[in-house]
């Protein structure tokens, strides 16, 4: 049995094949922040209109989704790994790059669960977090 984890909210289905729903969360969230940042630019204020605050929140919590499960699959394929890791067939350089990858990848989860946060607040107490 093949189980097949798709990201939209955490929903797990078993079936043999791929997911066939082309989906692009992040290519969504970055749009949807430039919808922001380019209104903010306008009027100087930077809370989120009404009209971004549910389709940011979600992409913004898928993103943290698919993320955090490629994460821990990364960490499996590490973990079963390490033979070849030490017998020098796959090289330290790309075991390096995976572990940068997977901090940048955590971090960016972090901000997604914050934006999230933001964007499921009251209008009148929203705002993107200054998380640095």
């Amino acid at each position: 049995m093949n189980s097949n984890t798709q990201h939209f909210r955490g929903e797990t289905t078993h079936c043999p094949s791929t997911r066939t729903v082309a989906s692009h969360p992040m290519r969504e969230l970055l749009n949807h922040l430039r919808q922001v940042q380019t209104v903010a630019g306008r009027n100087g204020s930077t809370s989120i209109p009404a009209s971004l605050r549910t389709p940011l929140s979600e992409n913004a919590e898928i993103v943290m989704a698919v993320c955090q499960n490629g994460m821990a699959a990364l960490g499996q394929l590490l973990a079963h790994s390490s033979p070849v890791i030490e017998d020098g067939t796959v090289g330290a350089d790309s075991v390096e790059a995976l572990g940068w990858l997977i901090a940048e990848l955590g971090d960016m989860t972090a901000y997604c669960l914050v934006l999230a946060a933001d964007c499921r607040r009251e209008p009148s107490c929203a705002g993107l977090s200054k998380v640095a």
